[in-house]
């Protein structure tokens, strides 16, 4: 990405309403606010917001000037439209709402022109530099570092994709691992389900995810035939991550652990669609029709990602 296109995003982002100014100015990279870490370097002035941005010292000339800026009638305009085409220099042309008349606003504008005296617009492009960085360079390669530098990832569960299930199980197991997935207990946390929070399948206990996946009757029936068919010890689990480490425990080969961790990520996205089928369609769903669907899915999607292999 440009450092141009880089800016224009930023400043899309920033000028939609009053509240993205706050949420740009609420980042900290390093203790600094990201909008303070962007500084312009006039050119031509096309690009470089007059009051908004950081170009002639560390701050806006808006935080610097108050008095001015509530003065000023677009408070958007940029450089150039505040200097001379003809000599490329502040001018000291605005758009007051009204003609400065107390003290305050009268030392503003000479400070400022002080300030500004020596500045030059000419035919080159602004620029934009990063200060966050070594070199000054604004690309989004040496700003996502520094924004991603203070955040802590270490409490962060990684779900490790199976790759011969598709993707939609890929991705419900991921989200189920962050519960965040609608069950009912889910839903009343975030004030949007008032109804009945028992499980449908087995009608004990509040929805959630532990409850749905390792503590209902149905999944534990479920559980019970998969270690059968797969001839592993019974299932000993008490949470989601529990289910997703299963696999590791085993002692089996690394072909045998891929394959009981598909079976493993299908059964649960197999439970969850027959939830919804019981809630949303009035199905009814017995465990051996449970069992014998996954079986069936199960054998089918590893074959065919065996033979694509192949």
């Amino acid at each position: 990405m440009a450092k141009s296109d880089f800016r224009k995003n930023e400043m899309m982002f920033v000028e939609v309403t009053g509240e993205g100014v706050k949420c740009v100015e609420a980042v900290k990279v390093n203790g600094e606010g990201l909008h303070n870490l962007i500084k312009g370097v006039v050119g031509d002035g096309k690009e470089i917001r007059f009051l908004l941005d950081n170009w002639v010292t560390c701050d806006p000339l808006k935080a610097k000037f108050p008095l001015l800026f509530n003065l000023e009638k677009d408070e958007r305009v940029c450089v150039n439209d505040r200097f001379s085409v003809d000599v490329g220099k502040f001018d000291g042309l605005w758009q007051w709402a009204r003609r400065l008349v107390n003290r305050g606003e009268l030392m503003e504008i000479e400070e400022l022109n002080n300030l500004l005296e020596g500045i030059t617009t000419g035919n080159k492009p602004d620029k934009w530099l990063w200060l966050g960085g070594k070199d000054n360079l604004m690309t989004v390669r040496d700003v996502k570092p520094s924004l991603l530098g203070n955040k802590d990832f270490s409490n962060g569960y990684v779900v490790v994709w199976c790759k011969w299930i598709p993707k939609k199980c890929n991705l419900f197991m991921w989200r189920a691992a962050m519960d965040r997935i609608p069950t009912k207990l889910a839903l009343k946390a975030r004030d949007c389900f008032s109804n009945h929070l028992t499980c449908v399948l087995c009608g004990d206990g509040g929805e959630s995810i532990d409850h749905l996946f390792c503590e209902c009757g149905m999944a534990a029936r479920i559980w019970h035939a998969i270690s059968s068919w797969c001839n592993i010890p019974p299932f000993f689990i008490f949470s989601i991550k529990d289910l997703l480490e299963f696999h590791e425990i085993l002692g089996k080969n690394k072909t045998k652990k891929n394959a009981l961790k598909g079976i493993i990520m299908i059964s649960c996205w197999y439970i969850w669609k027959s939830r919804n089928e019981i809630i949303f369609n009035n199905f009814s769903v017995s465990a051996t029709e449970i069992i014998q669907n996954i079986k069936s899915l199960g054998f089918l999607w590893y074959k065919v990602e065996e033979n694509i292999i192949v």
